[in-house]
């Protein structure tokens, strides 16, 4: 029993950094695609936040 458990939680630990590495990753086209379009630093990192929000709590 208690082997499993832990391998289990680290296998959703590590699911869930994917997540949010996929999120930034994610997030950093969506800056860049926003930086291309003449917003400035600050407009791009909180529409880049956004993103990553969605992303994690599974929204579109």
């Amino acid at each position: 029993g208690e082997p499993a458990l832990n391998i289990d939680s680290e296998t959703s630990q590590a699911k869930r950094e994917a997540a949010r590495l996929r999120a930034a990753l994610a997030a950093l086209l969506v800056a860049h695609q926003i930086a291309g379009n003449g917003k400035t630093k600050e407009e791009a990192e909180a529409a880049a936040n956004q993103q990553i929000e969605r992303i994690i709590s599974g929204k579109k």
